[in-house]
């Protein structure tokens, strides 16, 4: 409660995709189902919109920097950003600042004349303070994830990230699973984690 989180959702035409503070959170397929582009609903930040343009619901908290993308923005978009006001890019449809210190017409600054209305009242706050912790990326690179027939004599090696300008290191655990008189080949598993950890 009371502390300022990003999120993001990204659609690449099969899958919908949640990622919470730089972290994919879930990701699910639309089983072919795609959303339809020339639906007659209304757009709302915050709520849900009947075909008439009512509210249906309501988000309870705060928002700002709002960015709409005509574009699937992948994880390592996501995290480089997270922490920016973007104004303008390649792909961006609209973007709200909430900055405004008055009035019920809400800006796209992204160079679109997709303004919004606000209604049921305003409340105006601080905005986010884009200081977010990005967690670092961690990625296999040999073997490749879901590789099969590694020998045992394969080198296993990552590539680290941090793009708050951190020092990572990466430990790898093994262990000793049967006779180790037979010499077979193994298999790795890319198994999903969801949090990450840091050695201060």
């Amino acid at each position: 409660m009371g502390v300022w989180q990003h999120a993001a959702v990204s659609f690449d035409g099969t899958s919908w995709t949640l990622y919470l503070n730089g972290k994919e959170e879930a990701t699910v397929s639309t089983e072919g189902e795609i959303p339809q582009s020339l639906s007659i609903q209304h757009a709302g930040l915050g709520t849900a919109m009947n075909s008439t343009g009512a509210r249906e619901g309501f988000f309870q908290g705060q928002m700002d920097e709002v960015r709409i993308w005509d574009t699937a923005r992948d994880l390592s978009e996501i995290q480089a950003t997270l922490n920016s006001e973007v104004t303008s890019a390649p792909g961006l449809v609209a973007r709200y600042a909430m900055s405004e210190t008055s009035g019920t017409t809400l800006i796209s600054s992204a160079g679109t004349a997709v303004d919004g209305i606000l209604t049921g009242g305003v409340l105006r706050t601080t905005g986010a303070p884009f200081d977010l912790d990005v967690p670092p990326s961690i990625s296999l690179v040999s073997p490749a994830d879901n590789a099969i027939d590694i020998p045992l004599t394969g080198e296993i090696s990552a590539a680290v990230n941090d793009l708050n300008g951190g020092n990572l290191s990466v430990k790898f655990y093994g262990r000793n699973v049967g006779d180790a008189s037979h010499s077979n080949d193994f298999t790795v598993v890319a198994l999903p984690d969801t949090q990450f950890y840091s050695e201060n």
